[in-house]
This record gives structure tokens, C-alpha cells and sequence, in this order.
């Protein structure tokens, strides 16, 4: 029933009954002598019966409305304070208006308690991707970090064996490949120069011949390739996955994989990554070299000009103190040398020239230093070299056995050949060493020319 159905029906039920008890007691008084001249007693007493009535209502509407009311107040204050979760120990209501307002509220309650499961799932689903990118881009930046480790390493390399070790390590120990490759171009192929320590297979040459095929298309395309195998057609029946990346336009950096995984977007750019810091270290080293010897190396026979002698000078004599071993000096100069020129032009002195410096160097020690000291001069220095005679005879005859074979002259080439030895605790400066190879030097062109001279003359 309502709750002013019954508000009304208790209104009047308490109206009824006030009225029967009035009118019982006026009938009573009324027939009674002795009260008949109070005639102020029933105003009196109709006054209190309302009174009565009054505080009645007001105390039903105080216990049966508000007490109600109260009680939803102080659960929803215990929700707010956190002591009661919504959606347990419901209040309850009769079929009322505040039984409909309870009613709602429950109903309100539940679909706060479903939208607050659906909240902690969506806050766990967040929480976890957040979690999840979190450790995403600390691996990213530990990788980054790693490379640029990798990048700083290979920018203080000097040779670019050192720059392929150092990339292969990069490979295996930040990217995590066990099988990495790199090739460079020699000439029109690419030959591979590395391989990982942890590489396996059992048929190696079949695979170097696909990961060279591989290696081409990827260089002369300069993109980067990759290559996924399903399980029906296994490269070598192990590998599942192969990426090809070129090194700048000197080579390429491949890797194969075990797994199925293939290559994400962001491996790809960590490989790519790679290759680009090693190939950028392999083409500063070639520059640096190149530079390197157009500075200290003649152009014309590829021997170590004067301003290398400069430096080198001083380095032998430290060592020489330092081991106190003796080195030699040599200073050879091409006979007849104006004559070739004038008599078959500068283009056959040059190619005279270049003779005798390829002669020089396959003729003496690995560790001999031959300097095109100017003109048709070459200087000689021998470390720990104490036969200086044995080394004159044996270049002689090199020439002689050149001489035999070649008819680029219609004379016999000859060199004049000067030596001396610098020899630690002497206190003899270099310069003197030199000029004593130089006068020797002369010597024996004189000697070869009167030789020569008396040769013609007796013929």
C-alpha cells in the first residue's frame, strides 16, 4: 500500500477513534448531574483528544518514515567512509514509497557494483598493457643504450677485422642472434669475412652459397630483405628465418633464426641499426686509410714517401736504443736513370721506376721499410740487420735476373747501391748514417760507370 494511503488511513482511523472516545465521554458526562454545569470540560477535553492526535501522527511519521530514511542515510555514510561496499547487506523495504526508493537504490547499487567489477577489469586490462609497454621500452632502451655502446666502440676501431668482431658480439650479446654473418664486396661478389662462433649446420657450403645469393639481392636491391620459411620448407631443415641488410654500399649484415618468430618491426630497425654503425666504422677506416697513405705513400710505385721516413726514423732509433740491435740504411739509385727518359721518354722511366720499387720489396724482409726517397732515389731501412753486403748482393741480383727477362732497354739496368748502420750508443746522429749510405752511394755508381765504360770501350 502507499505510504499516503496509509498515512490517510491512519489519520482517519485515529480521527475514528479520538471521535468514539469523545463522543463516549460527552454521552457519560452529559448524563451524569455533576458535570453537566462544567460546560469548559469538553473543549478541554476535545482540545487534548487533538493533542493526542497530533503527537500521534508526528510520532508514527518520525519511526515509521524518517527512522527509515535514517537507516539508507547511515549505510550510504558508511559506503562513503569506506566501512560498506556497494552492493552487500542491502537495506530493505516494504511496498511503499520508501520501499521503492530503497528499491532503487539496491537496483542503483548493483549496477554500480557491475560497473565496478567492469572498472577493475578495465583498470587489470591497463594496468597490465602499461605494464607490459613498461617493460617494452625499458628493453628498447637497454638495447639502445647497448647500441650506443656498440656505435662509440666501433667509432675508436682502426682495422675493420675489429669492427666485425665487434658487431658479431653486438648481434649475439644485445640483439640475442647466435647466427650472424657479414659479407663484403670485393670486386664484382660478395665474399663472406665472419661468421659466429655459434653457428652450425651440417651442410656449410650449400648455405654459404644461398647466404651469398641472399646477400646480392639485398645489396645491389639496398634494401633490407627477409626471408620466412614454413616447416615444409626449412632452409637446411633448422633455420625458419633469414633477414639481409646491407652495410652502407660495402657489404651486407644477415642473421638466421631457430624460431618461428620472424622478425618484428622493431628487431628489423635494431638490425638495420647495426649494420649502419658498422658499415659507417668500415667506410671511416677506408677513408682514414686512404688518406692516410696519399699522405705517406708515393703515387706512382706505392712505396712510403719522405714524410713517413720522418716519422719512421725516429721510431727505429727508439727501438734501437731500447733492444740495442743495430738497423742499416740503404740508398739505391737507378743507373742511366736521364738517359731512359731522354731516350724513351718519362712514360718507360716511370715504368722503370715501378720495377725497381716492386724489385726492392720482393726481394727484402717483410719488416724492411722501403721510402721512395725522391727522384730516382729509394732509401732502405733493414732493422736488426747486420750483413748490410749480403743485402746489396742480393738485390743485384735480383736486377740481373730482371735484366734477362725484360727488354724494355737495350742496356742492362743497373742501381747504384750505398749502405751504412746505425749503430745505439754511438752517439752518431742519423743524418751522418744517411750521408755515409749516400757517399757509398756514389761510390758505386762511379765504379758501375767505369765498369760499364771500360765494358763498351773493350768491345
Amino acid at each position: 500500500m502507499p505510504l499516503k494511503q496509509k498515512h490517510t488511513l491512519l489519520i482517519i482511523v485515529l480521527f475514528l477513534v479520538t471521535s468514539s472516545i469523545l463522543i463516549f465521554f460527552y454521552n457519560y458526562f452529559m448524563s451524569n448531574l455533576e458535570f453537566q454545569e462544567a460546560r469548559l470540560f469538553m473543549p478541554v477535553v476535545t482540545l487534548a483528544a487533538i493533542c493526542v492526535l497530533f503527537f500521534a501522527i508526528n510520532r508514527f511519521t518520525e519511526i515509521y518514515i524518517f527512522s527509515r530514511i535514517n537507516n539508507l542515510n547511515n549505510y550510504i555514510s558508511e559506503i562513503l567512509k569506506g566501512k560498506q561496499k556497494i552492493g552487500e547487506n542491502l537495506p530493505t523495504g516494504e511496498n511503499d514509497e520508501i520501499g521503492q526508493l530503497f528499491e532503487n537504490f539496491n537496483r542503483l547499487s548493483f549496477d554500480l557494483k557491475k560497473y565496478e567489477y567492469l572498472l577493475e577489469a578495465e583498470r587489470d586490462g591497463l594496468k597490465e598493457q602499461v605494464e607490459k609497454q613498461t617493460r617494452d621500452l625499458a628493453k628498447r632502451f637497454e638495447e639502445l643504450k647497448n647500441l650506443h655502446k656498440v656505435a662509440n666502440a666501433l667509432s675508436s676501431e682502426e682495422e675493420e677485422e675489429a669492427v666485425f668482431k665487434t658487431t658479431m658480439e653486438a648481434a649475439e650479446n644485445i640483439l640475442g642472434y647466435n647466427c650472424a654473418f657479414i659479407s663484403i664486396l670485393e670486386g664484382d661478389t660478395l665474399s663472406i669475412k665472419m661468421i659466429s662462433n655459434r653457428f652450425e649446420c651440417d651442410n656449410k657450403n650449400s648455405l654459404m652459397e644461398y647466404l651469398q645469393e641472399k646477400a646480392s639481392e639485398s645489396f645491389f636491391s639496398g634494401q633490407t630483405k627477409i626471408y620466412n620459411y614454413n616447416n615444409n620448407e626449412l632452409l637446411h631443415n633448422k633455420y625458419k628465418a633469414l633477414i639481409s641488410t646491407p652495410l652502407e654500399n660495402i657489404g651486407v649484415f644477415q642473421i638466421l633464426l631457430y624460431e618461428q618468430r620472424g622478425f618484428s618491426e622493431n628487431q628489423v630497425y635494431l638490425v638495420e641499426l647495426t649494420a649502419s654503425y658498422a658499415g659507417s666504422a668500415i667506410k671511416r677506416i677506408r677513408m682514414e686509410k686512404s688518406l692516410w697513405e696519399q699522405a705517406v705513400k708515393d703515387s706512382l710505385t706505392g712505396l712510403y714517401n719522405r714524410n713517413f721516413f720522418n716519422e719512421l726514423i725516429i721510431n727505429e732509433i727508439h727501438r734501437s736504443e731500447r733492444t740495442q740491435k743495430p738497423f742499416a740504411i740503404v740508398m739505391v739509385d737507378v743507373n742511366r736513370f736521364k738517359e731512359v727518359n731522354d731516350r724513351y721518354g718519362h712514360m718507360t722511366g716511370d715504368l722503370i721506376l715501378k720495377e725497381v720499387a716492386r724489385l726492392l720489396q720482393e726481394t727484402l724482409r717483410k719488416n724492411d721499410w722501403v721510402v721512395r726517397f725522391g727522384g730516382d732515389e729509394f732509401l732502405i731501412v733493414l732493422p736488426n740487420c747486420k750483413d748490410t753486403m749480403a743485402v746489396k748482393q742480393k738485390i743485384e741480383k735480383a736486377v740481373m735476373e730482371w735484366n734477362r727477362i725484360n727488354d724494355l732497354l737495350d742496356f742492362n739496368l743497373t742501381l747504384a747501391i750505398g749502405t751504412a748502420s746505425y749503430i745505439p750508443g754511438r752517439n752518431k746522429k742519423i743524418e751522418e748514417v744517411i750521408k755515409i749510405a749516400d757517399e757509398k752511394m756514389y761510390i758505386d755508381k762511379e765504379l758501375k760507370y767505369k765498369s760499364e765504360f771500360n765494358s763498351r770501350y773493350k768491345n
